[in-house]
C-alpha cells in the first residue's frame, strides 16, 4: 500500500544481486585454491615455490609455522599466476616498463634476451 506523497519502495533485488557478487568474486582465489580453474601457465619465477609446512608438534614451533605457512600462501594464492601475468602486462603495454632487466627492446617491440647460455 503506497501512502500519500511517498514515492513507492525501491525494489530490493538489486541489493542483494549485487551484494552476491561481491561475494562471489571475494570467494574465486579461495574455489581456485580448492579447484584450480585458473589457466594461466605459471611463470618462471628462478626459484622455488614454498612448500606446505608440517603442523607444528610442539607449542614452540607454531611460529615457524606460521611462517612458513605465510610464505606456502603467499606463493600458491588464487589466481596468482593470472595477476602476475596482468601486472607484467600493465607496466609494458601501460607504461612500457621491463619486468626484468635481462630483456633489451628494439623496434617494433621485438625483445632480446641479454642472457647469453
Amino acid at each position: 500500500m503506497q501512502l500519500a506523497g511517498h514515492p513507492p519502495p525501491k525494489p530490493r533485488w538489486p541489493d542483494y544481486v549485487l551484494i552476491g557478487l561481491f561475494f562471489g568474486v571475494l570467494s574465486l582465489p579461495l574455489l581456485d585454491g580448492a579447484f584450480h580453474f585458473d589457466p594461466t601457465k605459471p611463470q618462471s619465477e628462478n626459484r622455488l615455490l614454498a612448500n606446505c609446512p608440517p603442523p607444528p608438534v610442539r607449542l614452540q614451533d607454531v611460529k615457524k609455522y606460521l611462517a612458513d605457512w605465510e610464505a606456502f600462501f603467499n606463493d600458491h594464492f588464487g589466481f596468482r599466476n593470472c595477476l602476475i601475468l596482468w601486472h607484467n602486462k600493465l607496466k609494458w603495454y601501460g607504461f612500457k616498463e621491463k619486468s626484468t632487466p635481462q630483456v633489451l627492446v628494439g623496434s617494433d617491440g621485438w625483445l632480446f634476451s641479454l642472457v647469453t647460455g
